[in-house]
């Protein structure tokens, strides 16, 4: 069974990588940061607690930022 975090967890590890916050929209928090040499842009779905993200289908994009 995959690991299983939430949006919280996932926004507070990109941020210790060195992403930064560019805007929220509704429900989803849009971060920014250089990995491996180019800029990248992830979004990450914020909902209501008891809702989380599936990681392992997004490892490509945020690889070791957790």
């Amino acid at each position: 069974m995959p690991k299983v975090y939430s949006g919280e967890k996932i926004i507070k590890a990109l941020i210790r990588s060195g992403f930064y916050v560019v805007s929220t929209k509704g429900s989803h928090v849009k971060l920014r940061g250089t990995r491996f040499g180019k800029l990248q842009t992830v979004i990450v779905p914020k909902h209501k607690e008891g809702r989380f993200w599936n990681f392992s289908k997004h490892t490509e994009t945020i690889s070791n930022g957790i």
